[in-house]
C-alpha cells in the first residue's frame, strides 16, 4: 500500500526501480490533497484495485482511470464532481464506488457499471427519482445510499426507490436498511403501472410510424382506443394484486414542505390502508 500526500499533481518518475515498485501496488491512497484533475501517471498503478480519491479537489473528469484494470474499489467521496457520463467507460468493472459529498444532479453516467456492489451517493443534488432511474439496470447492486439528497424529502421515497429495481426490489438495501414486506408490494405495482405505461407508449409510437410509412399505410388507432387500452391495462394489473393493497399509479415527485406548519400529505398520496 502506498499513500501520498500534499500533492497537487500525482508526480511521473523517471526512477526505473520506482517504477518497476509501482507496478505491484495493489492499493493507492491519494486523499486529502488538491488534486483537480488526473494525468496519465495513472498508468504506473496498473495493478491497483483500490484507489482513495477522496477529500481532493475533483470536478468533472476522471481520465486515465480505464488504465486501471484491476481496479475494484473507488473512493471520490468529498470532491467537486458534478458530472459521471463518463464512468461507464473508465471504470466499467468497479464493485464499490463512493461519491458521497459531491455535487451530482444525476446518475445517468453509471447505468452500465454491471459489477457494482455497493454506491454511496450521500449528501449530492439528486432531488428527482427520474436523476436515479439508470440505477435500475444494474444488475448486481446491492447497497445503495442516498440519505441528505433532496429526493429524500419526496412522498413515499423509499417505495419509489425500491420500484426503480423491479423484480429486484428484494435485494437492495437502501440507507443501510433492507425493504419490509409492505414496501416490496408496493413497488412491484408501482413498477408493473410503469412497464404498462411504457410498453403503451411503445405501441403508440409504432403505430404511428407504421401510419407514416409510404409502403404500408395504416389508420391509427383513435386517441379513444389508446385510453381504453390504457384503463384495461390497469385495471389488469389491480385485479392480480392483494387486497389490501392500495394502488399508486406514479406521479410527478411529491416534496413534503418542511418548512411551514402545515406537513400533511396530499390525499392523492396518502396510504390508504
Amino acid at each position: 500500500e502506498i499513500a501520498l500526500s500534499s500533492l497537487t499533481e500525482i508526480p511521473p518518475s523517471s526512477n526505473e526501480w520506482l517504477i518497476s515498485t509501482w507496478k505491484f501496488v495493489t492499493h493507492l491512497d491519494l486523499s486529502k490533497n488538491s488534486l483537480h484533475s488526473l494525468d496519465e501517471s495513472l498508468k504506473l498503478f496498473c495493478k491497483t484495485e483500490s484507489l482513495d480519491l477522496s477529500y481532493n479537489l475533483l470536478e468533472t473528469s476522471i481520465d486515465h482511470l480505464q488504465h486501471l484494470h484491476f481496479l475494484q474499489n473507488l473512493n471520490l467521496s468529498n470532491n467537486r464532481l458534478h458530472d459521471v457520463s463518463d464512468f461507464n467507460a473508465r471504470v466499467g468493472n468497479i464493485r464499490s464506488l463512493d461519491l458521497s459529498f459531491n455535487e451530482l444532479i444525476t446518475t445517468d453516467g453509471l447505468s452500465r457499471l454491471y459489477s457494482l456492489i455497493t454506491l454511496n451517493l450521500t449528501s449530492n443534488k439528486l432531488d428527482s427519482i427520474k436523476n436515479i432511474e439508470s440505477l435500475g439496470s444494474l444488475p448486481c447492486l446491492e447497497n445503495l445510499w442516498l440519505k441528505n439528497n433532496p429526493l429524500t424529502r419526496i412522498v413515499d421515497y423509499r417505495i419509489r426507490v425500491f420500484a426503480v429495481f423491479y423484480n429486484r426490489a428484494k435485494d437492495v438495501w437502501l440507507d443501510g436498511q433492507m425493504p419490509d414486506q409492505r414496501e416490496i408490494d408496493r413497488a412491484a405495482v408501482i413498477s408493473a403501472m410503469s412497464r404498462a405505461k411504457q410498453n403503451e407508449a411503445a405501441q403508440a409510437t409504432m403505430l404511428v410510424r407504421k401510419a407514416l410509412s409510404p409502403t404500408k399505410p395504416i389508420s391509427l388507432l383513435s386517441s379513444s382506443l389508446l385510453r381504453q387500452t390504457s384503463t384495461n391495462t390497469i385495471n389488469n394489473i389491480a385485479s392480480s394484486c392483494p387486497s389490501n393493497l392500495s394502488i399508486i399509479e406514479k406521479q410527478p415527485d411529491v416534496v413534503l414542505d418542511t418548512t411551514g406548519s402545515n406537513n400533511t400529505l396530499p390525499t392523492e398520496m396518502t396510504d390508504t390502508n
